[in-house]
């Protein structure tokens, strides 16, 4: 999933230093990006940490993401 901002331009994703926001379509999209984000950062000695991420939807609809098998919290607003 993408928000798109102008004729063909597109965002998927919105990161600065350690903070990101990742759009996506469904729960299992959601769960399958942080996987592999978290294989790719692991060599680096980076890890995502469970109790930081947080899980928000546009329309307050309940989400089920897991990172490495944690269920991720929901919140409503940041």
């Amino acid at each position: 999933m993408c928000v798109q901002f102008a004729d063909d331009q597109f965002v998927t994703d919105l990161m600065f230093a350690d903070d990101s926001a990742i759009f996506v379509q469904d729960d299992a999209e959601a769960t399958d990006i942080l996987y592999d984000i978290a294989r790719h950062a692991r060599p680096y000695g980076l890890k995502i940490s469970a109790e930081k991420t947080k899980v928000m939807t546009t329309d307050g609809s309940p989400a089920t993401v897991y990172l490495e098998d944690v269920l991720l919290e929901q919140v409503q607003k940041i």
